[in-house]
């Protein structure tokens, strides 16, 4: 019989105060973790697999079409690299991208102003309704729930980036090199 009247004691104390403040906790915790674990991990994963997949294809491209010169030919295309200033290029282009880095800080500084952002909505949520109305939001148990619940929903969003995501292949490896040889045929093709 007590078991039954706490239950209800409990089921009386979700009211539109807690419930409010429950979703904007939700909303703190999982975007600041969606906002870390991709800055900390899928972002360099990310660039990783990028930058291989496109240094392999550019490698394959280049080794298929040096084996089908001919000695003579090859040898007018390494004279042609030798005379091109490569050194000075590959200095050029091996500095940080400014516009890279500056879209790169500028995101994670909009995702720390939405976090506080929405840290100042949860305080002002919290001192309006604990102050201005008299309401006991159950805080403790918000946050404990929260904790609870977002540990697994962290942990399956990990296995799931760390084994399916990272593992997927959304385009054919060959599109990069077969986007050059349509290009190149279409600005060296005789008129």
């Amino acid at each position: 019989m007590v078991n039954q009247s706490s239950r209800r004691e409990s089921k009386s104390e979700i009211t539109f105060d807690t419930i409010a403040v429950n979703i904007v906790i939700h909303c703190i915790i999982l975007f600041s973790f969606l906002s870390l674990f991709f800055y900390l991990y899928i972002a360099n994963v990310a660039e990783k697999a990028m930058t291989k997949e496109i240094g392999k294809l550019i490698e394959e491209m280049i080794d298929s079409k040096m084996d089908k010169l001919s000695y003579e030919d090859k040898v007018k295309a390494v004279n042609s690299l030798r005379m091109m200033p490569l050194q000075s290029l590959l200095k050029r282009y091996e500095k940080k991208d400014p516009l890279k880095e500056e879209n790169n800080t500028y995101n994670k500084l909009t995702a720390g102003i939405i976090v506080l952002g929405m840290i100042a909505v949860l305080f002002v949520m919290i001192m309006t309704y604990t102050y201005r109305c008299n309401t006991d939001i159950h805080l403790e148990h918000i946050l404990i729930e929260n904790a609870a619940v977002f540990t697994f929903v962290m942990a399956i969003e990990f296995l799931f980036f760390f084994f399916i995501a990272r593992n997927y292949i959304p385009i054919k490896p060959s599109m990069i090199t077969t986007q050059i040889v349509e290009r190149i045929k279409t600005n060296f093709a005789q008129p």
